[in-house]
């Protein structure tokens, strides 16, 4: 995890890889050890198997009879005025690619109300600016909240010029701002990224890897039981030692996590209250890193929730993209956040006291000079929110 490290002292607040842990914290994690390796001491002589919060098994909803058609497309009808991003005066987000003549995909890149994970709109040109197909909508046509397995008849008219539409009761504004902007996670180093090679993979003591890697899979398996699945997730693919990347996507429990802490809020504040002022000085391309102190990295910092507490703690790196479109007297759209860290241990880093011992797994034991070793790896968060600010309101 990078970010600062933690200021020494009692009482300090630190993470459990970059600091020391609060004592109502290490009590948690200390019991739920020694109960495991009482019960389970066997069982977990090996790696425990990952509790992936990331996915989830979605059954898909019948509408009780068959799903409706997409009619064969009249390419000779189609204008392609349905290409592109669209706003909804609800604060939905769609866009639309033509995957074939007269036939557009479309993706729901934000939806009130919803997860993310909706199914595919699949509309076909039937007569000049009008299209015909299937979408996620909900039983009744309200809210894009259907899962791929479900499907209801769509309709969408795009009004002559091309910038408005209708569908499924909402009014669609063709997109007229788009937002971009990077912290950019920091290259290779000795630290959280520091790595084995073949030289120290010959000085690796056996006794000292087992053990250690004992321990690591204890402390992962106490952060399952104790409200942290996305922590022990990380930790247990750090020792796994593939050193590929972890992602919880937007509509994963730890995105959900991050979204209402308070670490992601003011800096989602931040960031909102610059694209307003900039929109409000007639910017239509935006890139909140060119503000002073506006795009940040994020500090979870917060004991309150484990699971970004024990995982994450200081972060690295943040990118944020959005769109979006005047609609009445509002700015409407949506802004998506990628959190990014470097999942590793340097020298000073902490894990319930054991940050020495899973750095000499990353690095004297280290993957793949060292058969089992552990491995550093990219991480990261995906949040998606929606933007909604009065037009020529500053703040």
């Amino acid at each position: 995890m990078g970010g600062q490290k933690p200021a020494g002292g009692a009482g300090t607040l630190a993470s459990m890889r970059r600091g020391r842990v609060g004592r109502g914290l290490r009590v948690t994690i200390v019991t739920a050890i020694a109960a495991l390796m009482a019960a389970t001491a066997c069982a977990l002589s090996g790696k425990p198997r990952a509790v992936d919060p990331t996915t989830s098994t979605t059954v898909p909803r019948s509408s009780g009879s068959a799903p409706p058609t997409v009619p064969p497309p009249r390419a000779t009808t189609d204008t392609g005025s349905l290409a592109g991003t669209w706003v909804a005066d609800t604060g939905d987000v769609l866009d639309f690619v033509r995957s074939a003549p007269g036939v557009y995909l479309g993706s729901v890149l934000f939806a009130r109300g919803c997860p993310p994970g909706a199914g595919r709109v699949v509309v076909s040109s039937v007569a000049p600016g009008r299209y015909v197909g299937t979408g996620p909508l909900e039983p009744g046509g309200a809210g894009w909240c259907g899962s791929p397995g479900h499907a209801s008849a769509v309709t969408i008219v795009v009004a002559p010029g091309g910038s408005t539409a209708r569908a499924a009761g909402e009014t669609w504004t063709r997109t007229t701002f788009s937002v971009a902007g990077s912290i950019p996670r920091p290259g290779p180093n000795d630290e959280d990224q520091a790595v084995g090679s073949a030289a120290l993979a010959k000085t690796c003591d056996k006794s000292r890897f087992d053990t250690y890697t004992l321990r690591g899979s204890l402390i992962a398996a106490s952060f399952r039981v104790g409200q942290a699945p996305s922590a022990a997730t990380l930790l247990t693919h750090f020792l796994g030692g593939t050193g590929t990347a972890v992602d919880f996507p937007a509509g994963s429990a730890a995105a959900a996590e991050a979204a209402r802490s308070r670490a992601f809020e003011q800096g989602d504040q931040q960031v909102s209250s610059y694209v307003v002022s900039r929109l409000n000085e007639g910017a239509t391309r935006i890139d909140p890193a060119d503000g002073h102190n506006v795009l940040e990295t994020i500090d979870f910092a917060d004991q309150s929730i484990p699971d970004l507490f024990l995982g994450f703690r200081h972060t690295q790196g943040i990118t944020v993209t959005g769109v979006g479109a005047v609609i009445g007297s509002e700015y409407v759209g949506e802004l998506t956040y990628v959190i990014m860290d470097s999942y590793g241990f340097g020298v000073h880093d902490y894990l319930s006291g054991a940050g020495p011992e899973m750095r000499y797994l990353q690095t004297t034991c280290g993957a793949p000079y060292y058969a089992g070793g552990a491995h550093w790896f990219p991480d990261s968060i995906t949040v998606t929110v929606a933007l909604r600010a009065p037009v020529h309101a500053v703040g």
